[in-house]
């Protein structure tokens, strides 16, 4: 109990000598918005291991995701295809 209130000071003035070199949050315009994808049409299989999901981009076409829940396993298929 006496480290933590010995410690506790230094700790607590350690995040005012932060650096400042993080960047401010700058506001979102639309070139933002086109680049943002959309997950549409989400269908889990009956046993679990497979979930299928519609990718749809801001902008161009949309494509078929298939993905393997317990492993890395995945299909993508662009529209049309």
């Amino acid at each position: 109990m006496k480290i933590a209130r010995v410690l506790l000071p230094f700790l607590l003035s350690a995040g005012a000598f932060a650096p400042a070199s993080a960047q401010e949050p700058r506001a979102l315009d639309h070139s933002d918005y086109a680049i943002w994808n959309r997950l549409q049409n989400d269908i889990l299989s009956a046993d679990g291991r497979w979930l299928a999901y519609r990718l749809v981009p801001g902008d161009g076409d949309a494509k078929l995701v298939v993905q393997a829940l317990n492993s890395d396993r995945s299909l993508t298929l662009d529209r049309g295809t």
